[in-house]
């Protein structure tokens, strides 16, 4: 009977530890888990999260920083050789059309990251969501694992019956809205920030 769970991950595992083994069926589980929220985040993303994504990547490159210091320094210099040839700058010092796209890309570019930063956000804030149910569920395991040893403690004829204050309390389950209600009444009592 031992031999079918562990058969059973081998399978189930595609991942492998670096050592090749792989990994119990419960952490491929998990990766399998985190895996799927981040796939069903990319299916609901549109085609413009998925643009807007895409130009914020290429914005973020240091190749797109040397291509506008670049096209600045050819501006410049375009603009000051042809008034000293006296053709007439098409933007002549101090450069307000040069000023005018700078300041519409700068929008541009704040705009482009607030948009791909709010849907981060949301894979973000999916990612607490999930760390959060692990965290009441381990416990909700824990405090069941420490009320099956007061019992087996207590129930075992070798060890001595004593009271336990510590691990009474710690084996009842937590009042999740209690604690949610406790942090919510301390953040409310801190100091403004600023």
């Amino acid at each position: 009977m031992t031999k079918e769970p562990q058969e059973h991950s081998i399978a189930a595992g595609r991942h492998a530890a670096a050592d090749g083994v792989p990994l119990p069926t419960h952490v491929e589980e998990a990766i399998q888990a985190i895996a799927a929220m981040h796939a069903a985040h990319r299916e609901e993303a549109s085609w413009l999260d998925r643009l807007i994504d895409r130009i914020t990547a290429a914005v973020a490159k240091a190749s797109f920083l040397f291509c506008v210091a670049a096209v600045l320094v050819l501006w410049v210099l375009a603009n000051t050789l042809s008034q000293r040839a006296g053709l007439g700058a098409f933007d002549a010092l101090p450069f307000p059309l040069l000023a005018l796209c700078v300041s519409c890309a700068a929008l541009f570019i704040a705009i482009l990251i607030l948009a791909s930063q709010r849907r981060a956000d949301r894979l973000a804030n999916l990612r607490e969501q999930m760390t959060l149910e692990t965290v009441l569920l381990n416990t909700q395991k824990a405090s069941k694992l420490i009320d099956l040893m007061e019992e087996f403690r207590r129930d075992s004829p070798n060890v001595k019956d004593r009271i336990d204050l510590e691990a009474m309390e710690m084996s009842g389950m937590p009042d999740h809205e209690t604690v949610l209600n406790a942090i919510q009444e301390i953040n409310d009592n801190l100091p403004p920030e600023g």
